[in-house]
């Protein structure tokens, strides 16, 4: 009987917002365990997001951070250059991804992305 009351809503339109729900879900879990310094159980939290949908933009902000974090400044800048490839104007990738090379240790190449973030945020206001 319940499977009739789900079909009979659209099992692709209930799915679609369980999906959604299930996102949003694990991507606040995700930030309250980032704000609590639990970045490994962030990092999973995050994944999974991103397994169900890889163009939220607000989660691979968030994997960025993680990697930030846990200094896997590669995957941190990867994962903002792909924040950037779905949004160019999200100025905090920009600013984050600076801060990952200067991490690494390359100045110059962070002095390139702070300058980047700054014009993009100024554009924006």
């Amino acid at each position: 009987m319940a499977s009739d009351v789900y079909d009979a809503c659209g099992s692709e339109s209930v799915t679609a917002s369980n999906n959604m729900v299930d996102e949003d879900m694990l991507l606040t879990l995700a930030h309250q365990n980032y704000k609590s310094g639990n970045y490994k159980q962030a990092l999973e939290q995050s994944k999974a997001v991103y397994e169900r949908n890889s163009q939220r933009t607000d989660n691979l902000l968030l994997l960025g951070a993680v990697y930030y974090q846990l200094h896997d400044f590669d995957m941190c800048i990867a994962k903002n250059e792909e924040a950037l490839r779905i949004d160019p104007h999200f100025a905090e990738c920009y600013g984050n991804m600076a801060n990952a090379w200067k991490e690494k240790g390359n100045i110059e190449v962070a002095i390139r992305y702070y300058l980047i973030a700054i014009e993009v945020s100024t554009l924006l206001m």
